[in-house]
């Protein structure tokens, strides 16, 4: 049985689309091809946009180690099949889900095997934006994979959104796919390093921008806090400039040498930095992990 998103999910979809990139008040607004193709293609787009059915017949299969199309194939997802459409409506897609399966490979990679962790898992997502409300149905596909590719049938999880501009109307949700579960927690709008609370077992920054001049300084307290804790890191970055920057900034600052790569499961869809117009970025199209 497929689920079945509300009527206004496109505008829910273009309202949230910047992705921690509105930085700037007097941000101008700039739409790429594949957005322009879902506002003159609505019903397509919203068809696209439906996440299949939650069962998965295949056994012994890693998603953390397919591409995209692959997994969207693995999936049984429903696209276009005119070639030219589908390949939009892929990118379309890679939208949603980059932070679900961005989150899962760090997950496989950096959490799943640690014994210092306990269950639930406490994961904050640090600066949250368009994350923190992302609809809830897109976070199975968390679940699916992390479980598939640990063969962990009972993942438990609660990833807490912290941060200035995170919706403190959003309410709280858990999801689950099998035995496994994922609490979404609305946690605190504000900034981390000001709570008292410091429990967490992993941390996640999202396209944070640490090294640009325009944001170094708002991130230095709390920065200084995650690297203090000893915990898991995840880090993505907007581009190869974005991701160049903040890795020179760990390196002269904490030392560390912090090997940022191409996030498969990036999204596909551009924009323009809102503090340079000739900067053409991604959101998560770079990844690294501190352990």
């Amino acid at each position: 049985m497929r689920c079945l998103l509300p009527k206004d999910m496109l505008q829910w979809f273009f309202s949230r689309s910047s992705w921690n990139l509105d930085h700037s008040r007097s941000r101008r607004f700039f739409r790429d091809a594949t957005l322009k193709w879902a506002e003159n293609n609505p019903q397509v787009a919203h068809r696209s946009l439906q996440p299949p059915g939650w069962s998965v017949a295949e056994n012994g299969v890693d998603p953390s180690q397919l591409s995209i199309e692959e997994y969207l194939a693995f999936r049984k997802w429903a696209l276009p099949s005119n070639e030219q459409e589908r390949e939009t409506a892929v990118a379309l897609v890679t939208h949603v889900l980059s932070t679900p399966m961005t989150l899962a490979l760090f997950y496989t990679r950096a959490l799943a095997d640690s014994e210092k962790l306990k269950s639930p898992l406490r994961l904050s997502c640090v600066g949250a934006r368009a994350e923190a409300t992302l609809p809830y149905e897109y976070w199975k596909e968390f679940l699916i994979t992390a479980s598939l590719a640990t063969n962990s049938p009972d993942i438990s999880i609660q990833v807490d959104f912290v941060g200035p501009d995170k919706n403190p109307q959003t309410l709280d949700r858990t999801v689950a796919w099998n035995d496994s579960t994922m609490a979404l927690q609305w946690y605190h709008k504000g900034l981390l390093h000001d709570l008292d609370e410091n429990s967490w077992d992993a941390y996640a920054l999202m396209n944070p921008g640490l090294g640009h001049r325009n944001l170094f300084e708002d991130w230095k307290p709390t920065l200084a806090r995650l690297m203090a804790s000893g915990h898991p890191i995840l880090l993505t970055a907007h581009s190869e400039k974005d991701a160049h920057r903040d890795g020179l900034l760990l390196k002269d600052v904490y030392n560390m040498q912090v090997e940022y790569t191409l996030n498969p499961f990036a999204s596909r869809i551009t924009y323009e930095d809102p503090f340079d117009q000739h900067h053409i970025v991604r959101p998560n199209h770079f990844i690294a992990i501190i352990e």
